[in-house]
């Protein structure tokens, strides 16, 4: 492939899985993540009564920190090569 689009991206972990095996592979494609980071209505809807759900979300200032896990997701990814 010359170029991945992957569409809800939540957290990144299968996004960095395809990155793992691409490098694995030496194919150096860029991958574009879409997501709007708002958690998904699951999430909204079940992370207070849903202790499995519950330990996903992170809620600050009203809104979900999906976006910022996301993040601290791929900086980690990066570091630890």
């Amino acid at each position: 492939p010359h170029f991945i689009v992957e569409v809800g991206s939540l957290h990144g972990h299968s996004a960095l899985q395809m990155a793992t095996v691409l490098d694995h592979l030496q194919i150096d494609v860029p991958i574009l993540c879409i997501d709007p980071f708002t958690g998904d209505t699951n999430m909204w809807t079940n992370y207070q009564t849903d202790t499995a759900v519950g330990k996903w979300v992170n809620i600050r200032d009203g809104r979900m920190t999906v976006f910022d896990q996301f993040m601290v997701n791929i900086q980690f990814a990066l570091t630890r090569t």
